[in-house]
């Protein structure tokens, strides 16, 4: 038996056997995915009833199901029925599916993508367009020439393209001619057999099934060893001119072809890359036969698919270009294009793709993004893969901290809050680039639908906003930390009626709320936070008075004047609190505590505020509290009366003067406290120095030296340095001990 892409013979002629039994029932997993649903195309065009399902079936899913394929939302193994004849896996697919482990129980043979492509591909004169970068643009200028020129090849594509209108096509050439973006990320380009080979350029990747670039190279050695007819390659490239330079079967091409060839470029938007891609199509027209003139023809009328340097929007005056890049060498070869003719700034989101790569290529990043003004950095993409701390955005993030003369990088959660930031900073003459091969796109569409509104004039307000809030005011200021964005609302209140104005509004058009008391326990993100943040102050927030049963308080009273005065009036004891930074409304919110004692313990009842602005009064005893957690349900305090400790005035101010004192180093650091809650039976301090992180600096983030649950902010930090240095924590003594911390600072 020999073995090609890891497709042993005997497999291959199971998967020869099926696709010649016209009418054979086939079920696809991931059919939703633009590769499976080229492959469900090609096998429904050839006579086979074809059926799929998908966790998140898209347009394409929708497009096969119009086709008459039935195609399920979500994996079941009742899919794989008596009346399915073979399985085909997409590599989204991990191998001990229960489907595929059904299929295999019930006999029913499971086959791998690629391999079927590669088989399917036997059967014509098969062009493979194969390389790390820019196969699927040069594979789409090939089917368009060809297609000008009269001839009704067929076709099987990585990328939806509006000139084709589908990603793949039998076709019905005389020549039996197919154009295959036959793809290496996971090893099957090696079991094809083509009579031609295009090779874009060969640089490693897709760490996830290589161990090394060796193995990278042999996988495109067999695929051109196994070429029958000529292979056609970019010279311009170290790896594919090693492998291919003294080969008399194949011709190498590079941008000084391009006026011998008559290519003219598609213009500066396309930049040099698609020039190089429209080269090795000329070469591939001239291999198939074409005349001179229609080679012109074609070449010229050619269209990039989508989301390859696709400008989705100029409406406002901002240039938005949507970019499929997630390989370094891709990011820097949009940048450069771009840059030349940006007139303003020039902003961009990047979704990394995969943990493995990111892992991996995680250095080369940074350089890619030079000439970048701001870049927005969203959690990466899976693709199916399992977490690595090494691989997350975070890791990311610190070698862009690390670089010189690169942007500093703005952290976000999401791409909702990434879209936020960029839509408010965007400005007439700008463009934004949204580059990742993940669902990162669904920012270009948010782009394109928001009829040129940049900037935070150009947004609509909700009307009848109350007097008292005031739009994008800045947060960073107003915390501990001294760092991060602005609030899209921000409000004092002075009263408890401003108050219920405020929440009724927010209610009405279903907006956002939180409240800021004192900052200590808060990370504003870098991007801003949506909705209102409001400040409780005045008179009517900030009381402390002696009533029946305990000390009546305002959510707006500091920790610290609560203790003061309790003692000085001898109110009662609250000297537990000694220290903790922040406030009344804040300590109710999150249970605050200290030396054996909490907030929740103390509780007599909350005059509270619903949500929706409606008045509540809560006890003490019906609060579901828990560790850190108040169990106030979005309630907002409007006042308190709480139950005093019976220690003396003088053993308070003992207590208090021996709880200060534990606390005075952390005097004048810009920091939150303690930065994650204790797990059950442990100390989240005692975990992270055990993982030997004191001292872990990011950008102007540092864990304290002097205790492990605290991180420190200077001058020069921000709330993305902050955010990736908890994160990365988090994620190593995880790695280490198997324990997930949780974070007692609210990350908003």
């Amino acid at each position: 038996m020999t073995e090609n892409g890891g497709l042993i013979d005997s497999e291959a002629n199971q998967i020869d056997a099926c696709l010649a039994q016209e009418g054979s029932s086939v079920h696809l997993l991931g059919i939703g995915g633009v590769g499976m649903a080229g492959l469900a195309i090609l096998l429904g065009e050839t006579g086979h009833r074809v059926s799929g399902c998908d966790l998140n079936p898209g347009p394409l899913a929708k497009s096969l199901a119009n086709r008459g394929m039935d195609v399920s939302r979500g994996h079941d193994p009742a899919h794989v029925s008596e009346d399915v004849d073979w399985v085909i896996a997409s590599t989204a697919v991990p191998p001990d599916h229960p489907e595929l482990e059904a299929a295999r129980a019930a006999n029913i043979p499971v086959f791998r993508r690629g391999h079927v492509v590669a088989r399917f591909a036997t059967n014509y004169r098969t062009v493979a367009v194969c390389g790390t970068h820019g196969k699927t643009t040069t594979a789409t200028f090939i089917v368009q020439m060809l297609r000008a020129a009269g001839r009704q090849v067929g076709w099987c594509i990585g990328g939806e393209s509006t000139a084709l209108g589908a990603v793949a096509s039998v076709g019905h050439d005389e020549e039996r001619l197919l154009v295959v973006e036959a793809d290496e990320s996971d090893g099957t380009l090696a079991a094809y057999h083509p009579a031609l080979t295009v090779v874009t350029g060969i640089e490693f990747d897709h760490a996830e099934y290589y161990t090394d670039e060796a193995m990278l190279l042999d996988c495109f050695r067999r695929v051109i060893d196994q070429t029958s007819e000529h292979i056609i390659y970019c010279n311009e490239d170290t790896h594919a001119t090693r492998l291919l330079a003294n080969r008399s079967d194949a011709i190498g091409y590079s941008a000084a072809n391009g006026p011998r060839l008559g290519v003219v470029p598609l213009g500066v938007a396309a930049g040099a890359h698609n020039y190089l891609n429209a080269i090795a199509t000329v070469l591939v027209g001239e291999w198939a036969g074409l005349m001179h003139e229609e080679i012109q023809e074609g070449i010229s009328q050619r269209r990039l698919p989508t989301r390859r340097m696709e400008c989705v929007s100029t409406a406002g005056g901002v240039r938005v270009i949507s970019d499929y890049a997630h390989h370094p060498t891709e990011i820097r070869a949009v940048v450069d294009t771009v840059c030349p003719p940006t007139k303003g700034r020039l902003l961009a989101v990047f979704q990394p793709h995969r943990y493995s790569r990111t892992a991996r290529l995680g250095a080369d990043f940074p350089s890619a993004f030079v000439g970048v003004d701001e870049l927005v950095l969203v959690p990466v993409y899976a693709a199916s893969e399992p977490a690595r701390a090494d691989g997350r955005v975070w890791s990311l993030y610190r070698h862009f901290r690390a670089a010189e003369d690169v942007p500093v990088p703005l952290l976000t959660d999401t791409l909702e809050r990434a879209w936020y930031h960029l839509q408010r900073v965007a400005r007439p003459g700008d463009t934004v680039l949204v580059i990742g091969a993940g669902d990162v796109e669904r920012v270009a569409q948010w782009a394109a639908a928001c009829g040129g509104c940049w900037g935070v004039e150009a947004l609509d307000t909700p009307p009848d906003r109350p007097a008292i809030l005031e739009p994008a005011t800045p947060l960073g200021s107003r915390t501990t930390f001294g760092i991060g964005g602005a609030a899209e609302y921000w409000g004092r209140m002075r009263d408890p009626d401003q108050l219920r104005e405020v929440l009724e509004w927010c209610n009405r058009y279903g907006m956002d709320f939180r409240t800021l008391g004192g900052g200590s326990n808060v990370l504003v993100g870098d991007c801003g936070v949506p909705g209102v943040v409001v400040r409780l102050d005045g008179v009517a927030f900030n009381m402390i008075k002696k009533v029946e049963g305990g000390v009546e308080v305002g959510p707006a009273v500091s920790l610290a004047r609560l203790v003061a005065k309790a003692e000085k009036c001898e109110f009662g004891d609250f000297s537990f609190l000694e220290g903790i930074p922040g406030t009344v409304g804040g300590a109710l919110g999150m249970n605050a505590g200290a030396h054996g004692e909490s907030v929740s313990e103390r509780i007599k009842l909350i005059h509270c505020l619903n949500p929706d602005g409606t008045p509540c009064i809560v006890h003490g005893h019906d609060l579901e509290v828990g560790y850190r957690t108040g169990g106030m349900k979005g309630r907002i305090a409007i006042k308190a009366v709480l139950i005093p400790g019976d220690r003396s005035p003088e053993e308070s101010a003992q207590k208090r003067a021996e709880f200060a004192e534990r606390r005075v180093w952390m005097k004048g650091l810009q920091s939150a406290g303690s930065i994650f809650k204790n797990p059950p039976d442990d100390h989240a301090g005692r975990l992270i120095d055990e993982a030997g992180l004191k001292g872990l600096t990011i950008g102007g983030a540092t864990v304290s030296e002097r205790h492990g649950n605290l991180i420190t902010a200077s001058r020069d930090a921000t709330a993305s340095d902050v955010r990736a240095l908890l994160e990365t924590v988090r994620d190593t003594v995880e790695e280490r001990f198997g324990v997930r911390l949780e974070t007692e600072v609210k990350l908003w």
